[in-house]
């Protein structure tokens, strides 16, 4: 993992939803009828809240572009 020797930062967060979104995108070009995320960017606004106390608004852009058809929430 990229951050194993240090603490991550803001920065990490909006780099791991970015190239999680971008390698969606690349993956829904293969998908057959379905494909399954185990995150998207709600989580990393969630995670950037809850860390940092702030809202990032590039995280706010890519939550208002991608479109998710169902939400599975598991304990």
């Amino acid at each position: 993992m990229l951050f194993r020797s240090r603490k991550y930062t803001k920065e990490d967060i909006l780099l791991t939803i970015r190239e999680q979104c971008e390698e969606e995108d690349r993956l829904l070009e293969q998908a057959n009828k379905f494909l399954f995320a185990d995150t998207e960017p709600i989580l990393a606004q969630v995670w950037m809240m809850d860390v940092y106390h702030e809202k990032s608004a590039e995280i706010e852009k890519l939550i208002q572009e991608r479109a998710y058809d169902l939400y599975l929430l598991l304990s």
